[in-house]
């Protein structure tokens, strides 16, 4: 019997981001006979997948890089790692990740393979240029959206790269009533309070300050309304800091790091973004999975997803963001049977051109072709 072909995933962290859950999720659908999938991650800090991945049966390897220099000197235990274990393929994702694989790769003759999730330009230019030196040094390319597609062509056309869009588990995104329930029960809210909410990693790029005007604004002419961050990140303090000041403790709660963001999900009555810049954000996918209509800035691969006016509103980013989603947030607010309606139109769109399923089948497509069997 043929054994299974090794691929070792590489990855900066372990948190509880986008890219993060999505290793876990595609594991869950692998072909446990063709594929043998291993994980290897740099900041020992960051490891809240891990146990989810271990628990699937997956050997994760954490190569000890408590920053970004620390991560290149890790280039050549890497291609240890990659060595030892006997890997045929190496999968990075995000761009530091990627050019130390692809640097290691090279060392030891494994073929590599990268996603991108964000758009290439919103990187730092020194990020940007660690990319560009290695770039050729990798068989395949995918871009989690057509808009991140389109920011690659930069790096010139040398490697061949492949759309596939991001995808959640439709079967464990649905309506959850119960969790809903006592979500509003710890918030201690009524079943007819309107509640706002997200889920992110607190970073620069998903303009928390933003979101927080936005709450702001609503609330000052809604005053009912309640809105919940779920997540943490390197801006946790700031965060609460733009609450504090905002004169929003009491509106805004924090519900800190969820290892389950169903029953959240399922209160919201909208999801609302307010990102400088996006790949295809998983969370979204999994909110109007659960049938929550979206309002949120349109950028990167988001409009790829919502349909202004269908499942939800896009907001133009910028200057005048914070109004526009303040505006959608009214509109939608201010009509409960078309609220409802787009919800169970974003749930529809997902089901149709988001499953899980198909993003799986894809990859493999990908490794086939880099393994020259395809």
């Amino acid at each position: 019997m043929t054994r299974p072909t090794r691929i070792l995933q590489v990855v900066k962290s372990l948190d509880r981001g986008g890219a993060e859950v999505l290793l876990s999720e595609v594991l869950k659908r692998t072909d446990r006979e063709r594929y043998h999938v291993a994980f290897a991650y740099f900041s020992p800090a960051h490891d809240f997948m891990v146990p989810a991945l271990e628990a699937q049966g997956a050997e994760v390897f954490c190569l000890q890089a408590r920053n970004q220099a620390a991560m290149f000197a890790r280039t050549r235990r890497l291609a240890k790692l990659a060595r030892d274990w006997r890997a045929d393929l190496l999968h990075a994702h995000l761009p530091l990740a990627g050019a130390v694989t692809r640097m290691a790769g090279r060392m030891v003759g494994v073929p590599v393979v990268y996603t991108e999730h964000n758009l290439f330009d919103r990187y730092h230019s020194l990020t940007r240029r660690a990319s560009r030196l290695t770039w050729r040094h990798q068989r395949e390319v995918i871009a989690v959206s057509g808009e991140v597609a389109k920011s690659l062509e930069a790096l010139g056309g040398r490697v061949p790269v492949t759309v596939v869009r991001n995808a959640v588990n439709i079967d464990d995104f649905q309506l959850d009533r119960a969790g809903a329930e006592r979500v509003r029960a710890e918030l201690g809210v009524s079943a007819d309070t309107p509640i706002v909410g997200t889920v992110a990693v607190f970073r620069e790029a998903k303009r928390l300050d933003r979101w927080i005007e936005v709450a702001r604004r609503v609330h000052s002419r809604r005053p009912e309304v309640r809105f919940v961050l779920v997540g943490y990140g390197p801006l946790d303090d700031q965060v609460r800091g733009w609450v504090r000041e905002a004169g929003l403790d009491g509106v805004v709660h924090l519900a800190g790091a969820q290892s389950d963001v169903r029953p959240w999900m399922s209160a919201f009555d909208i999801y609302m973004m307010s990102s400088d810049f996006e790949g295809l954000p998983v969370a979204l996918l999994e909110a109007m999975a659960t049938g929550v209509p979206v309002v949120t800035t349109a950028v990167g691969g988001i409009p790829e997803v919502v349909l202004d006016g269908e499942v939800g509103v896009l907001v133009a980013s910028g200057d005048g963001s914070a109004e526009g989603l303040e505006q959608g947030i009214e509109r939608l607010l201010a009509d409960p049977a078309s609220r409802r309606a787009q919800g169970l139109r974003a749930r529809q769109v997902v089901e149709e051109r988001f499953g899980m399923e198909r993003m799986v089948r894809e990859i493999g497509e990908v490794y086939e072709r880099a393994l020259g069997r395809g």
